[in-house]
C-alpha cells in the first residue's frame, strides 16, 4: 500500500474508467447516477471507484439535501502536479547535461556514473522546504564542510542560475565551491562542486563534480529532499575513494543531517508563530460553584467568567495576577462528544491558536491523536480535542 500521496493519486489514476470520472468531475460537482450515466459500468462499479479516488486523495463529497455530490480535490491534485513537475525538472535537467556533453565534444556515459545519494523527508510545505535549503547561511554545516583554512564563518548560495558558491570568511575574503547550474524553484537545484581529488580548488567543471538537489512534495506539510552528489567518475582512479569519504558524515550524510535539524526548528518556530497564542489549564470538578467559590475566596482568585451567565455553572475562568485557571464539570465535557473523565482523569490544558484548520494539520502529521474534530462551541468559538503522548486531554480552541 502506497503513503505518498502523490503515489496513491498515481497508482489510482491507473485505471481508465477512474481517469474517465476524473475527467467527468473536472466539469463541477455530480452524483453518483450522473456519472454512472456518462460510462459503460453501473452505479456500484461508480461507487466503488469513486472510494478509491477518495482514498487516494483526488476526489472529495459533500451532502446536498438528498444527495451526494462528488468533486475533484484540488490539494490532491496539486500534489500530483508538483510530482509530475519534478519529474519534468529531471528530464529538462538530463537533457541539457546531456546536450552540452555532445556540444563539447563529450561522450555521453550511460553507465559509468557513480554518485552518492542520501534524501531525508522535512516537516515543511515544498516552497519552504526549497527556501530553507538555499539560504545557506542558516543552516550549512561550515565548521565540518569547508574548502578555507581556518573554516569560514558562513556558505553563501546566490539563488539565481549561475549564481556563486561560496564560502565567506570571517575577514571578508571568499573561497568559491562552485556555481548553480541548474534552478528550478521550488524542485531543483545542481551546483557544481568545483573540487579536486587532491581536497583543493578545481576550477574546470569538467574535471569536478556536481550535486544535484531534488525536492518532492509528500503531502501539504512534508516534503522529501533528494541529494545526489554525482559524477565522482571524474575523479579517475581517485573516484571510489572520493565516493567512500563523500558518503560519510564529512560528505553528504552530514550536509542532509544538518538540513534536516535546520527543518526541524524551522517548523517548530513556524507553529509557535502561526498558531499558538496562549494557554490555561482546566480542572475537571464534580461541582464548579464550590470549586470556584474555594478559588476565589481563599485562594485569593478573581473570577473573570462563566457559562451559562446564571444558574448553575458549568465552566468558570479565575484570574491570580497574570495566570489563568478554568474549572469545568464532568457533565459539560460530555457535550463534546469525549468520554466522561475518569476519577483519575481531574485536568486538560486548553490552548488558543490563530488557526484551528493549520493546527490540526500540524498535530495530525505528528501522529497526535485528534479524539474530537473541529466543532462549533455553544460558547461562541471552535473547539477540539487532541491527546499528548501520555494521553493527556489537549483543548485546542479558536475565538
Amino acid at each position: 500500500m502506497h503513503t505518498d500521496p502523490a503515489e496513491r493519486g498515481l497508482a489510482a489514476l491507473g485505471d481508465a474508467t477512474r481517469r474517465r470520472i476524473v475527467e467527468r468531475l473536472a466539469d463541477g460537482p455530480c452524483a453518483v447516477g450522473d456519472i454512472a450515466r456518462s460510462l459503460p459500468v453501473g452505479r456500484p462499479a461508480v461507487s466503488m471507484h469513486l472510494r478509491v479516488l477518495q482514498d487516494a486523495g483526488l476526489v472529495r463529497h459533500q451532502r446536498a439535501g438528498n444527495r451526494r455530490l462528488y468533486h475533484l480535490d484540488p490539494l490532491g491534485l496539486v500534489l500530483l502536479r508538483d510530482r509530475l513537475d519534478a519529474y519534468w525538472s529531471l528530464a529538462l535537467g538530463a537533457f541539457e547535461s546531456a546536450a552540452t556533453g555532445r556540444q563539447k565534444g563529450q561522450p555521453v556515459a550511460i553507465d559509468s556514473e557513480l554518485s552518492v545519494v542520501k534524501s531525508v523527508v522535512v516537516p515543511l510545505p515544498l516552497v519552504e522546504a526549497f527556501a530553507l535549503f538555499v539560504q545557506h547561511d542558516r543552516w550549512w554545516p561550515v565548521a565540518t564542510h569547508h574548502l578555507a583554512e581556518p573554516h569560514g564563518d558562513t556558505a553563501v548560495l546566490e539563488p539565481f542560475l549561475g549564481g556563486r558558491w561560496y564560502e565567506r570568511l570571517a575577514d571578508g575574503r571568499e573561497q568559491e565551491w562552485g556555481r548553480v547550474l541548474v534552478w528550478r524553484p521550488p524542485h531543483q537545484v545542481v551546483l557544481s562542486w568545483l573540487m579536486g581529488s587532491d581536497w583543493i580548488f578545481e576550477p574546470d567543471p569538467a574535471r569536478a563534480s556536481e550535486i544535484d538537489v531534488r525536492f518532492l512534495a509528500e503531502a501539504p506539510d512534508r516534503t522529501r529532499l533528494e541529494f545526489e552528489h554525482r559524477h565522482l567518475e571524474r575523479y579517475g582512479e581517485h573516484a571510489e575513494r572520493m565516493r567512500s569519504v563523500l558518503d560519510g558524515p564529512i560528505g553528504s550524510a552530514g550536509v542532509v543531517s544538518a538540513y534536516a535539524a535546520a527543518a526541524r526548528r524551522a517548523e517548530q518556530r513556524s507553529f509557535k508563530r502561526a498558531m499558538l497564542t496562549s494557554s490555561m489549564p482546566n480542572l475537571y470538578s464534580a461541582d464548579v460553584a464550590a470549586a470556584a467559590d474555594f478559588y476565589r475566596d481563599v485562594l485569593g482568585f478573581d473570577q473573570t467568567y462563566q457559562f451559562p451567565p446564571a444558574g448553575p455553572p458549568q465552566h468558570v475562568e479565575l484570574r491570580l495576577g497574570d495566570s489563568m485557571l478554568a474549572v469545568s464539570s464532568h457533565a459539560a465535557v460530555r457535550q463534546t462528544g469525549l468520554p466522561a473523565p475518569s476519577p483519575g482523569h481531574t485536568q486538560e490544558l486548553v490552548l488558543w491558536c490563530d488557526d484551528m484548520d493549520a493546527a490540526i494539520a500540524r498535530l495530525r502529521a505528528a501522529r497526535a491523536p485528534v479524539l474530537v474534530e473541529p466543532y462549533d462551541h455553544v460558547a461562541g468559538h471552535r473547539r477540539a480535542y487532541v491527546a499528548d503522548p501520555d494521553g493527556n486531554w489537549l483543548a485546542l480552541v479558536q475565538s
